[in-house]
């Protein structure tokens, strides 16, 4: 794996700003307090790729294939006494990712979830 620190892309700013914030506000709203939240980034062969990890509620399965879609929220976040949202944040960060050629995807189970951000590289 190649040093991301040493490679360029080419993105609007404060967009990619913008959807990492999302998925930084969602892992710190979803899990507990104090817990660890963890950010990689890594340069594949042909993209940059940015991960954010948390040990939060995690998403169930079946809810996985809507989270992108405008104003969804899983019964976990609907249930949830300390998180709150309009179901648009994931939604705009897919947005931002299909902006810049890129996508978002994400990996969840009970103890938590990784939201990856891939960007191509130029």
């Amino acid at each position: 794996m190649k040093d991301i620190s040493t490679e360029k892309i080419y993105v609007n700013k404060n967009a990619i700003v913008e959807a990492l914030v999302t998925l930084l506000d969602n892992a710190s709203k979803y899990s507990a307090e104090k817990s660890e939240i963890t950010i990689t980034g890594s340069l594949q062969s042909t993209s940059c790729e940015i991960s954010v990890e948390d040990h939060g509620i995690g998403i169930d399965k079946s809810d996985q294939q809507y989270i992108f879609d405008r104003f969804y929220q899983s019964d976990n976040a609907r249930t949830s006494s300390t998180a709150h949202g309009y179901g648009i944040g994931l939604s705009i960060a897919k947005s931002i990712a299909e902006a810049h050629n890129g996508k978002i995807s994400v990996y969840s189970n009970e103890k938590g979830s990784i939201f990856t951000l891939l960007v191509p590289v130029k």
